[in-house]
C-alpha cells in the first residue's frame, strides 16, 4: 500500500471578518461579513484607524474589539463547542462567528468518507468520534464550502477531554488533535 493519505493542516487567524462597507453618517461604523451569509453593523474598537471595504479584521467572540489582519492570515477558522456527533463523518457544533453572533452548524468532515452508520465499519467510525468528542467539548473548525446537503465541509480540531490542562482556541488550532486525519489513520474512513 501507499500508506495513509495525509490531509493538509493549515493555520490562520480565528473569526476573520471582511468589511463590506462603511456606514454613512456614523463615524467608524462598518458592516462586517462574519461568514455564512451573516452580516452585522458594528463600530469596532482597537483597529487603529478607519476601516474600508475589503479590510480584514479578527473579531472577538463577543463585544466589539477587532484587530486588523493581513490577507495571508485569511482562513475560515471558527471556534465553538460540539453539540453532538451525528455519525462517523458528520457532527453538529455551535460556533462563534464573532461580535456575539453564534451559529449552529451541521458539519461534514472534509477529505474523509466513513461507511454508513448502518454498517459495522460505520458504527466503528461513529464510536471513535464519540469517544474523542463529547457534547460541550471545545472545537475549532476550518470551514470550506457547503456540500449539496447544506452541511459545511470542515477540518475539525479538538483538544481531547482526557487532557488535564485546558487549551485556548488558538492552541487547539495549532497543537490540537485533527479528527479528520485520525479517522484516516485508524482506517475507519477513506480519503475523498
Amino acid at each position: 500500500g501507499l500508506g495513509v493519505p495525509q490531509l493538509v493542516r493549515r493555520s490562520g487567524a480565528l473569526r476573520v471578518a471582511e468589511v463590506v462597507s462603511e456606514v454613512p453618517g456614523q463615524a467608524g461604523a462598518v458592516v462586517l461579513d462574519l461568514g455564512f451569509e451573516t452580516r452585522v453593523q458594528v463600530t469596532l474598537t482597537g483597529v487603529g484607524g478607519a476601516l474600508a471595504a475589503g479590510d480584514l479584521v479578527q473579531v472577538a467572540v463577543s463585544g466589539t474589539r477587532g484587530t486588523r489582519v493581513a490577507a495571508a492570515q485569511r482562513g475560515y477558522f471558527y471556534d465553538g463547542a460540539l453539540e453532538r456527533v451525528v455519525d462517523g463523518d458528520t457532527v453538529i457544533a455551535v460556533v462563534a462567528l464573532g461580535c456575539g453572533v453564534t451559529r449552529r452548524m451541521r458539519v461534514r468532515l472534509k477529505g474523509v468518507d466513513a461507511a454508513p452508520i448502518e454498517t459495522a465499519s460505520g458504527k466503528e467510525a461513529d464510536a471513535l468520534v464519540c469517544k474523542r468528542l463529547k457534547p460541550g467539548d471545545p472545537v475549532v473548525l476550518e470551514t470550506f464550502r457547503a456540500d449539496p446537503y447544506g452541511r459545511y465541509l470542515a477540518h475539525v480540531f479538538y483538544w481531547g477531554s482526557r487532557r488535564r490542562e485546558k487549551a485556548s482556541a488558538e492552541t487547539i488550532l495549532d497543537k490540537g488533535r485533527f479528527l479528520n486525519q485520525e479517522l484516516l489513520d485508524a482506517g475507519l474512513a477513506v480519503a475523498r
